[in-house]
């Protein structure tokens, strides 16, 4: 099936909510398609070395997912500094929270996935979003793109039922425990949750809330519909 035809039948299923495509001009507000050819052996050690499972899997760094090209690619997009190659695999289909870094992010598609994002300007105090400021984008399998730093945004969700798989790149160290108490006086450190990573919850995702993560996201905690396989 022809991307153009899968994003017309997630459109069909979810018709209540405007799902633009990563190739739109309104991605350009959020981030940019990148060349695929450096990060397309990405997709097929990813294919063959992770699972989807029920619920989302996330890696900051699998050495698995080790491509030089690619490696050197994304190095030199993030200025040099030393970076992670990761995954994040799973079944997810609602919005559940909102993350955002202050680096670029680098995402490959494994599968077809959706995203639910939002801009800085749509948080407000750093501490609420309401859900329906996420604008939701398709990407197809295979494409490459990168966020802009301080986009909001968490794992991808699903355009197929049977799941999706993404690569996730990222400055190294994002993602991990904090090594200390950040001084909690600025009121953006009431939401930094990991190092280099701000976030919010909807009050309905309990294992995030369980986490210690903020509540924040108002509003429904938005659900799409994927394709049935």
């Amino acid at each position: 099936m022809s991307n153009d035809k899968i994003l017309n039948q997630i459109r069909d299923l979810n018709s209540n909510i405007e799902i633009c495509s990563i190739f739109d001009d309104q991605f350009k507000a959020y981030g940019r398609v990148l060349d695929n050819s450096p990060y397309q052996n990405l997709c097929k050690l990813l294919e063959s070395n992770t699972v989807i499972t029920p619920n989302n899997v996330y890696a900051a760094n699998e050495p698995k997912l080790f491509d030089i090209e690619a490696f050197n690619s994304a190095k030199n997009f993030f200025g040099g500094i030393e970076i992670q190659i990761g995954y994040c695999n799973g079944k997810n289909t609602t919005l559940n929270g909102m993350e955002y870094h202050k680096s670029p992010e680098i995402i490959v598609s494994g599968t077809d996935i959706l995203l639910f994002l939002a801009t800085q300007s749509d948080l407000e105090d750093f501490s609420r979003l309401h859900s329906s400021c996420a604008k939701v984008f398709y990407a197809p399998q295979g494409s490459s793109f990168a966020l802009n730093p301080g986009i909001l945004h968490l794992s991808p969700s699903c355009v197929h039922k049977s799941g999706f798989k993404s690569v996730i790149i990222l400055p190294k160290g994002t993602n991990l425990d904090l090594d200390e108490k950040i001084d909690d006086r600025e009121i953006e450190s009431k939401i930094l949750f990991k190092k280099n990573k701000w976030m919010i919850t909807h009050k309905n995702r309990e294992p995030l809330v369980k986490q210690g993560v903020s509540i924040g996201v108002i509003g429904e905690n938005t659900k799409l519909i994927p394709i049935e396989d």
